[in-house]
This record gives C-alpha cells, structure tokens and sequence, in this order.
C-alpha cells in the first residue's frame, strides 16, 4: 500500500511540473505586435522639430502600458534609400489603442508631415 502513495506522490509531482513547464513556455511565446516605420526626413528639414519628433517617440514606452520598447536606427545604403527605421513593439491590443490616442502621438502626427519625405509602414504579429 506505501508503495501506491509514494507513486500517486510521484505521479502528482510529475504533473505539477509539467503544467508549471507549460505555463512558462506560453508566458514565454507571447506575440509582440511590431509597428515598422522606414522614413526618408525631408531636404528642408527643421532639425529641432525632427528631435522633438525622436524625442517624443522614445519617451512613449514609459508613459503606455502594453508599449514594450522602440528602436530606432539609421540607415545607409537601404532600399529605396530610407534613412531610418523605427520599430515599435507592443504586447497587447490595448497598448495599441492607447498609443493611437496618447497626447505625445497626436503631437507627433502633428508637426511630422512637413518633416518627412518618404514613409513605408508594415505591421506584424510574432
């Protein structure tokens, strides 16, 4: 009879890990939805304004939930010549929302149209 407890003993802890295991992997795969802005900065272009644009970028992380980072990279010899990249990643559907609404991103769109001369945008999930 000892034998049988000290194998349901087992055969609980044998479980217990496995489903910790499997929570940790589908907490560990969770999709990253990445916003990819390539941008060709206009000839003419009023520098403060394009750091006030950078600036307001990389300060949404911090100021949105679900926001995760950005990056944002120069470019030299790209296709199509774009001169820079910014890559957005959010980890939720409401994070998204609440850019598309924040102050800081209205602002951006604001004063950013006459900056720029070239714009590509894709969007993924991974």
């Amino acid at each position: 009879m000892k034998t049988i407890s000290i194998k349901f003993q087992f055969f609980i802890v044998t479980l217990l890990l496995l489903a910790s295991t499997t929570i940790a992997q589908n907490a560990a795969s969770e999709k990253v939805f990445h916003r990819v802005m390539l941008i060709n900065w206009a000839d003419s272009l009023d520098n403060s304004a394009k750091t006030e644009v950078i600036n307001l970028f990389l300060g949404l992380p911090d100021k949105i939930d679900g926001f995760k980072s950005i990056e944002i990279n120069d470019l030299s010899k790209s296709t199509e010549d774009f001169e820079q990249v910014m890559i957005l990643r959010f980890t939720s559907d409401e994070g998204i929302k609440t850019y598309g609404n924040h102050a800081d991103h209205l602002r951006i769109q604001e004063i950013s149209p006459p900056l720029i001369s070239g714009f590509s945008l894709f969007e993924y999930w991974k």
